[in-house]
């Protein structure tokens, strides 16, 4: 797990990924997320909570209320690991019931991964 290390910087997220996103997204959640994000800082450290804190909070707000179970703790479990253990020692036929993705399917992930890179990776 991560914690922010350098606060100032976190903070100042929300408004660099606004400017941003400006012109591409007509009505984007980011105001109310990030806020609810900031109104998390002075009971967590952790950036994956935090995060995962104005999450919530955006939910409540429009009426959601998941059980949420964080990765860590699933992936942690006897349980998880006989699940993967069996996958891997019975890969060739877990692979062929879930059947091959098409080529069309295959060229779309891998287009949109290189536009989420090119995205992430752009100055704003």
């Amino acid at each position: 797990m991560k914690n922010i290390s350098d606060a100032a910087t976190f903070r100042s997220f929300g408004a660099k990924a606004r400017d941003c996103i400006r012109g591409m997204v007509a009505r984007p959640i980011l105001d109310s997320f990030w806020s609810a994000v900031e109104s998390c800082e002075s009971k967590i450290a952790n950036i994956g909570e935090r995060l995962a804190c104005g999450r919530h909070a955006v939910e409540r707000q429009h009426g959601l209320s998941n059980l949420e179970v964080p990765l860590s703790k699933l992936c942690g479990g006897e349980s998880f690991h006989r699940f993967v253990a069996g996958m891997i020692l019975d890969a060739d036929r877990f692979v062929w019931e879930l059947g091959a993705f098409s080529a069309q399917e295959n060229k779309l992930a891998i287009e949109t991964i290189e536009l989420a890179y090119t995205y992430a990776n752009r100055e704003c």
